[in-house]
């Protein structure tokens, strides 16, 4: 379907007519009734308060409102030239505990009421330069585990597992909820890629392309007993194999890493520059499957998910998952300038070897080139359901300090457990500006490749937490290497 787009008048009085081509959109789509309400009360929301915030007594400007078909619903962009909106209070709002609403105005209330509408939110501020507020808006599905017929996971493993014949092909638009059934017996509701539990939106990430589902099937009797897929990523031009599991009644049947070798056949064949995937660390077995394709560790995300219970696997793990990035390139990647702070210099030339990108870091002038008082600095900000938020940096700036100090504070008051934040190595800035984020509580977290030879060197702060680092296990020297080196450099161990 075609986007829709709305240009109206910074006016009170036009936010209804806003709202009714929005509505119109969304009952195109197949939005019913009550979603469609959902819908205007978010932009009735939004843009009264982009109205009454952004804008000085009499200022006149244009709020443009851009309406666009995603492949699980609905998306809608706000964007203005107004006063910058203050995102950070908005963030303020977004786990606000329900007992808690008497205790916040009516601002917090209806950026309270976006958050729990809406399905995705993503805030861009670059300053004078003005913003935009991005809103995802799912249509509604079924979730696996509210079908009464789910029939129980299987009690006892198959004898001989490992003598289990299978092959491997693309997932069919019917297997959808067998896949979700799956995800289900393996994670109970504990996997990250929720949309997994959605059996009607498998087959629609899988008919769009954005999600590839690749099964291994029993060819004794046509049972699909392991499931893993490529999702394109949004921060780089490579391709994550992510969505791993198998039946728990065949594990040690050897499909996941026949799945794994069949997909980075299927990666090459699409050209991509390369494969990561985001391995857990209360075990090594997701590790090893990894580094047997060539794929080295370049990061270590910690705290990033809630506990992961895996059925048949016992962990003994009450932790916070932490989760390391392995990646590996297909092909000579024409890498942009890397800019490594000082103090990290021999850790990134040691994960940029261990990655296989052959580079020759580049000499950091002594202060910023260019008058950066005259730059306005440009962040993205996101948070997700596992009480993580996520800020780039996409420009700096000379408030570029104050900017990131304000955003980790509203996290830390929306009781976000962890912070990554993403500095651009092609910029002289990261190399200068690294130690005053880590004055904040940032610490090392490693390097994540970005779109057009880019890097991102990455920090991580953790909001009121000791994490027990003695619980993670990883299957090669250089992971536990990383491991020690952040482990030191986080703040809340630097007294034991």
């Amino acid at each position: 379907m075609e986007d829709l787009r709305i240009s109206a008048r910074n006016d009170i009085s036009l936010i209804k007519a806003v709202m009714a081509g929005a509505v119109a959109y969304a009952q195109t789509i197949g939005f019913s009734g009550k979603e469609c309400s959902h819908i205007e009360l978010i932009l009735e929301e939004v843009l009264s308060n982009i109205i009454k915030y952004e804008y000085l007594p009499g200022q006149q400007g244009l709020i443009e409102t851009e309406m666009q078909t995603t492949t699980l619903g609905i998306g809608i962009t706000l964007k203005t030239t107004g006063i910058p909106m203050d995102t950070d209070a908005i963030k303020t709002f977004e786990h606000v505990k329900i007992e808690d609403i008497l205790y916040h105005d009516a601002h917090g209330l209806g950026m309270l009421l976006i958050k729990n509408l809406a399905d995705n939110v993503v805030y861009t501020n670059k300053g004078k330069e003005g913003q935009a507020i991005w809103i995802e808006k799912y249509l509604p599905h079924k979730h696996i585990n509210h079908d009464e017929a789910l029939p129980p996971a299987p009690e006892d493993p198959v004898e001989e597992a490992a003598r289990v014949n299978f092959y491997i092909r693309r997932i069919k638009p019917e297997e959808s909820p067998v896949i979700s059934r799956l995800a289900y017996y393996t994670y109970n509701l504990t996997y990250i890629y929720d949309h997994i539990y959605y059996p009607e939106r498998v087959r629609q990430l899988n008919e769009k392309g954005e999600l590839m589902s690749y099964v291994a099937v029993n060819t004794a009797n046509e049972e699909i007993v392991g499931h893993c897929a490529l999702i394109k990523d949004d921060l780089s031009e490579m391709r994550e194999m992510a969505v791993a599991f198998v039946n728990p009644a065949y594990r040690g049947s050897g499909c996941l890493k026949e799945l794994s070798k069949y997909q980075l056949a299927e990666i090459e064949k699409m050209g991509a520059d390369g494969v990561f995937v985001h391995a857990v660390t209360t075990h090594p077995y997701s590790q090893k499957a990894a580094m047997s394709m060539g794929l080295g560790e370049s990061a270590l995300f910690i705290s990033r998910l809630t506990v992961l219970k895996m059925n048949k696997l016992n962990t003994e793990n009450e932790n916070r998952e932490s989760l390391l990035f392995q990646c590996s390139f297909f092909k000579t990647r024409q890498h942009k300038n890397v800019f490594a702070p000082p103090h990290h210099r021999d850790m990134i030339t040691k994960i940029l070897k261990n990655i296989g990108v052959d580079i020759e870091l580049c000499e950091t002038a002594a202060k910023p080139n260019g008058n950066d008082s005259e730059m306005n600095s440009a962040i993205e900000t996101k948070s997700d359901a596992y009480l993580c938020g996520h800020i780039f940096v996409k420009q700096y700036g000379n408030d570029i300090q104050k900017r990131i100090s304000k955003t980790l504070k509203a996290y830390c008051v929306s009781r976000i457990e962890t912070v990554y934040l993403y500095l651009p190595l092609d910029s002289p800035e990261t190399a200068q500006q690294c130690s005053a984020f880590e004055a904040l509580g940032f610490f090392f977290g490693g390097l994540r490749p970005g779109n057009d030879g880019s890097i991102w060197l990455l920090l991580q702060y953790l909001n009121n937490q000791k994490y027990d680092y003695e619980s993670l296990r990883f299957c090669s020297p250089f992971g536990q290497e990383l491991m020690d080196y952040i482990r030191n450099l986080d703040p809340n161990t630097e007294n034991e």
